[in-house]
């Protein structure tokens, strides 16, 4: 992943790297090489893991976001963002994103 943020994070070596086993968080800037697998294979791994509430797809060809969020019936929702001052609510970690700030310096 791009982005990871944990709560009381729990770390494991893996393949000899320290990974950060109990994610809330994950990102992923999609590349046109990636995007199909980052959408479908990887979501599905991501979703076997309990920690996990928010998974954000970040396109880097356009402005637009996808956040997939954990409900508490463990079934998935999507939002979508494609405008510059839309803003990613994340109350689970207390946060907001804004996707102007996800997209600066990038010539959007």
């Amino acid at each position: 992943p791009d982005v990871v943020i944990g709560c009381e994070p729990r770390f494991e070596i893996i393949e000899g790297l320290q990974t950060l086993i109990n994610p809330i968080f994950v990102a992923e800037v999609l590349s046109p090489s990636t995007a199909r697998f980052d959408r479908e294979a990887k979501f599905r791994e991501y979703q076997q893991i309990d920690s996990l509430r928010y998974y954000l797809l970040v396109s880097q060809n356009e402005v637009n976001a996808t956040l997939f969020t954990r409900q508490n019936n463990h079934n998935w929702t999507s939002t979508n963002y494609a405008h510059l001052e839309n803003i990613i609510e994340l109350p689970l970690i207390n946060s907001r994103l804004l996707i102007s700030n996800i997209y600066l310096n990038t010539g959007f």
